[in-house]
């Protein structure tokens, strides 16, 4: 299984992350360095709360594993993602749109989740909700443009005309 788990740390990360990330996870089965056992309220949250929780507020210094961890944390554990992936796709690729590329249709299949993704996470947070499947923001706000129109204006290497 060992063997398995770290073909997959080579897949997911880069060679010297996954190097790392293979070092940390076997202090983490020894339990040393971050992962000490003398750290008795770190192993009593590992049982008590999710996983994608404990490996953003326990394994710090575990910079490598614990981004292998969350993105294994992240697939899904079911079926009914394929199956919406699979709807999606047939209402996209019906039989009046039968003339789309196969790529074509991945793309469009991409974007249109994405875009009930966002719906769904802009309604949650409208409400004050968060889904606890999606740990972490995906959309925060975007940043204020902090200059002035005339900084700006004067920056372009033309003039601005008034409309």
């Amino acid at each position: 299984m060992k063997d398995n788990l770290f073909a997959l740390m080579d897949k997911m990360l880069t060679p010297e992350e996954a190097v790392l990330a293979k070092v940390q996870f076997i202090d983490y089965q020894l339990q040393h360095n971050t992962f000490n056992k003398t750290n008795t309220a770190m192993w009593q949250a590992a049982r008590s709360m999710p996983g994608y929780k404990w490996w953003f507020g326990f394994a710090k210094g575990a910079r490598e594993l614990r981004k292998f961890a969350v993105k294994v944390l992240a697939v899904a554990t079911s079926g009914s993602s394929l199956e919406r992936t699979w709807s999606t796709f047939e209402f996209i690729h019906s039989k009046r749109r039968n003339c789309l590329t196969i790529s074509r249709a991945n793309a469009l299949v991409t974007i249109f989740s994405n875009m009930q993704l966002r719906r769904r996470v802009e309604r949650e947070a409208a409400r004050g909700e968060q889904d606890p499947a999606i740990p972490w923001r995906l959309f925060d706000e975007e940043p204020e443009f902090e200059a002035e129109v005339d900084e700006f204006e004067a920056g372009l290497p033309f003039e601005v005309l008034d409309a």
